[in-house]
Parts: structure tokens; C-alpha cells; sequence
């Protein structure tokens, strides 16, 4: 089951969504280890007026992993979710698919991931994954899978697209009198993140620890920026 072309393909199709979002700036991306033969590294990091930080990261490591990583936060005045999508492939199949419209907040705002699968009529999966113990910042729609073939891959990155298409089709509600509420709740989700040891291993083993740590707190989960007083 390779699922490579499928990976690479959703990850231009997520980066030129996000780039066409009016007002779309894209953002260097400190060079943490050159391309190889064996490893294919691609980050792009994009912010406007809808999102504060947009990634789509694509990391091949040849015949032994593959990964694309979405993730796009809202303005801190923004109470809508935080999108988040992984796909996660061995050499012989997809191991892992996560997506996720994760509230901030304790009131809904903005879309959820169950409404978005409602909609599209995304039927089930196969075989559920269970969360990793630091997953209570993920909604209780959140979408956990080991697929099954390639079907339930194509089914899932296009719930994914849909999710993303919603996220950014919704109206936007400025709420400044919450932007505290809204950075703490975006500063959980960053530090629960941080707390994914699978990736810091799998990055210190190809590129040290410091720069691994260095790349999770810079770029794949930066911290939230301070609120001007």
C-alpha cells in the first residue's frame, strides 16, 4: 500500500489552499538539514489576515518513513478551532491518520469535525487508533485511524481538505475582550504537543537532539506570541 504519491500530492494540495487565502505571506523556514537522496525535508509556513501560522511539512526518510504534518492557528482574537492533520507511513503502509478541528475555548466556536463529516457524509473507518495519553486537547470528533487500503487513505485526506475548506470558509468573530482565554487555550495545545516523544526521537535520530528540539519549538509548534498590554 504506498501511499507516497497520495502524501505528496495532499501536501501541494494543502499548501496552494493556503496560499491563495487573500493576503497570504509565506515565511522562510530556518534550513534544518539540506535535502539528501535518503531524506526529503519540505516546510511551508504561511500567516494573513484568517490564520497567525499555517505549516505544511512533508518529511521523507527513503524505504523507512513518511510523514505530512497540517497545522493552522487561528489569531489570537480568533476563538475558532485549531486544524490539525497527520498521516504517518512505514514502508509498506499508512500506520497512522489524525485530523482534528481542536476548540481552544470551553464555548464551540467555529466549525466542528463532526458537523464538517456530517456534511461531506464521511462514512466509517476500520480500525480506530487510540489517542496518546496527552489527547484531551483533541474534540471528541476527533478522527484516529489505522487505514485499511489505500480507499480509506484517498477517503480521509479528503475529510481532511474538507475540514481545512471549512475552517477557512467560515466568518470570522473578533473577540479581543477574549484573546486570553483563546492564547491559553492555544498554549495547552502547544504543550501538549511538545510532549509527542515519538516525534522528538524520530528527528534527534536524524538530526540531533538540539536541532529536533529546536525545530518542534521554532517551527512545528512555536510558542503562543505574547498579548500586547
Amino acid at each position: 500500500m504506498n501511499a507516497l504519491p497520495m502524501m505528496q500530492r495532499a501536501a501541494v494540495q494543502f499548501a496552494d489552499r493556503l496560499r491563495l487565502v487573500p493576503g497570504a505571506i509565506e515565511r522562510h523556514v530556518p534550513d534544518y538539514a539540506p535535502s539528501t537522496e535518503t531524506l526529503q525535508w519540505t516546510n511551508v509556513l504561511l500567516e494573513s489576515g484568517r490564520f497567525r501560522h499555517g505549516h505544511v511539512e512533508t518529511f521523507v526518510v527513503a524505504d523507512r518513513l513518511s510523514v505530512l504534518h497540517v497545522c493552522l492557528f487561528p489569531h489570537l482574537d480568533d476563538p475558532g478551532p485549531i486544524f490539525g492533520f497527520d498521516m504517518i507511513a512505514g514502508p509498506a503502509r499508512v500506520t497512522g491518520i489524525f485530523l482534528d478541528l481542536s476548540p481552544t475555548t470551553g464555548q464551540a466556536d467555529g466549525p466542528g469535525l463532526g458537523e464538517v463529516r456530517a456534511a461531506q457524509g464521511v462514512g466509517a473507518f476500520e480500525h480506530p487508533r487510540v489517542l496518546p495519553e496527552w489527547g484531551d486537547i483533541f474534540s471528541a470528533d476527533c478522527l484516529a485511524i489505522r487505514p485499511a487500503d489505500l480507499d480509506e487513505v484517498a477517503r480521509a485526506i479528503g475529510f481532511a481538505q474538507a475540514a481545512l475548506d471549512a475552517c477557512l470558509a467560515g466568518t470570522r468573530v473578533r473577540a479581543p475582550h477574549r484573546s486570553a482565554e483563546i492564547s491559553a487555550g492555544q498554549a495547552r495545545y502547544i504543550a501538549a504537543q511538545r510532549r509527542n516523544e515519538h516525534t522528538f526521537r524520530m528527528l534527534a535520530g536524524l538530526i540531533g537532539p538540539d536541532k529536533a528540539r529546536g525545530f518542534i519549538d521554532q517551527v512545528l509548534f512555536p510558542a503562543v506570541p505574547e498579548l500586547a498590554i
